[in-house]
């Protein structure tokens, strides 16, 4: 990240000289299009002081009113950024307007069209070169800054082009109306530069709120697991916080491995992503697994089959059922299941014994256990009570 903090001090310097220039010639010509190009470069410079701070603040290590890091302040860089840009807009659409109301003649527009020229020129060669290091190391806040430095490209060549047509217009046809150009030109740079600052926003503000990891990076972290037999992840969980990378989930095993084969397994699998997806964290949480008799997927753990049973059971009584208590036996013939499950205490004996029989049928179809189910008059909910369908027992 020493590069991304270097990369970014380019940036300052560059805006800044870039800043002096186009208020010099947007004053003395009186181009809105120029000084709305220099708002645009004040509005980067402060973005660029943001990416520089936020990218030295986010290198400081975990502390413990700090627990997973500072790296998330990228991310409140970058929506401050869009933020910024969205304020130097609405300048730049307001004096436009006023301009369009009130058109005004423009001074030295050669020497305007070598300045914007010059201005896009140089960044182009700074906006690259935060680019190439922003994607290298993954740093949002340099990104969102050279976002910043591109929009200033186009627009920049952008007004040169403009100021080039209204020298033509005017000096060579005598155009009076070419004037105009220069403030339309202007607010079509302004909703250009809206435009972009909305896709950044998006980008900067999803980690804000743990928003999940692409869909190609959950295909990477599903085919690492998938590998390996006899094993499954459920209950994934993904988020991102500035180029860092945070998964977590849990891994069934088989209920034989022992507990140093699964401390490898499981530093096998999180040293693959680490390696395949940079600047990555990877919690792994293990379980048992029971192997299912068929259907379905081959193992489950034992709260997957409690919610499972709980599905099934509430299919056959239209009414939630809750599961718990569950124990599995392998008696060398057949798997056992023995659980409890709760009843209106009104039902009757005879219609407790036929929805468990139902019961108990679905599950030797759909999961080929051996079921056995005791019946419970259920209890009204109270403190510590779980909620039903939970599987789990009240506390």
């Amino acid at each position: 990240m020493k590069r991304a903090a270097a990369t970014a001090r380019l940036s300052i310097l560059s805006n800044a000289a870039l800043i002096v220039l186009k208020l010099a010639v947007g004053f003395a010509s009186g181009s809105v299009s120029i000084i709305s190009e220099a708002i645009h470069s004040l509005m980067d410079l402060a973005a660029a002081f943001m990416a520089f701070l936020s990218i030295r603040v986010a290198q400081r290590p975990a502390d413990a009113e700090h627990p997973y890091g500072h790296e998330k302040l990228e991310n409140v860089s970058g929506v401050l950024e869009a933020a910024l840009i969205f304020a130097a807009s609405a300048l730049i659409i307001v004096e436009a307007v006023r301009k369009l109301i009130h058109p005004a003649p423009i001074e030295s527009l050669e020497l305007g069209v070598a300045v914007m020229a010059a201005a896009g020129a140089v960044n182009i060669f700074v906006s690259r070169r935060l680019y190439k290091v922003a994607r290298e190391e993954e740093s949002v806040a340099l990104e969102a800054d050279a976002l910043h430095l591109r929009t200033d490209v186009y627009s920049s060549f952008g007004v040169a082009l403009g100021l080039l047509v209204i020298v033509v217009l005017k000096r060579a046809f005598g155009f009076a109306w070419a004037y105009y150009l220069d403030p339309a030109i202007a607010i079509a740079i302004a909703l250009f530069i809206l435009r972009e600052a909305w896709l950044m926003l998006g980008k900067a503000f999803g980690p804000l709120i743990d928003a999940s990891l692409s869909s190609d990076e959950l295909e990477i972290v599903r085919r690492s697991v998938a590998r390996y037999p006899d094993i499954a992840m459920h209950e994934v969980r993904t988020r991102r916080a500035g180029g860092k990378r945070y998964i977590d989930f849990h891994l069934t095993v088989p209920e034989a491995m022992s507990v140093l084969d699964a401390h490898e397994l499981c530093d096998e699998i999180e040293r693959g992503l680490e390696k395949t997806l940079r600047n990555t964290s990877v919690l792994i949480h293990t379980e048992p697994a029971i192997a299912l008799p068929r259907g379905g997927r081959s193992r489950l753990s034992k709260d997957e089959l409690a919610r499972r049973l709980g599905e099934i059971g509430s299919e056959v009584a239209g009414t939630d059922i809750r599961v718990h208590h569950l124990h599995v036996f392998d008696n060398g013939q057949s798997t056992e299941l023995i659980f409890h499950i709760d009843l209106d205490s009104s039902a009757s004996l005879a219609e407790a014994h036929a929805l468990a029989s139902r019961f108990e049928e679905r599950v030797r179809g759909e999961l080929g256990f051996e079921p056995t189910i005791h019946v419970e008059p259920r209890k009204e909910p109270g403190p510590g009570s779980g909620p039903p369908g939970s599987g789990r027992p009240p506390a």
